[in-house]
């Protein structure tokens, strides 16, 4: 994970994935093990 990012409430990452800059992931997403999100595709 990378700088600049939020992560809402009982939100799951996964190890494996990777989240970019300037994301505001919301409550309650899973992100998967291999997924990539891209700089600033959740804001």
């Amino acid at each position: 994970m990378d700088h600049d990012t939020t992560i809402g409430r009982a939100a799951h990452i996964c190890v494996g994935a990777i989240v970019k800059a300037d994301n505001n992931i919301p409550a309650g997403m899973k992100v998967e093990a291999g997924v990539v999100i891209e700089r600033g595709e959740y804001k």
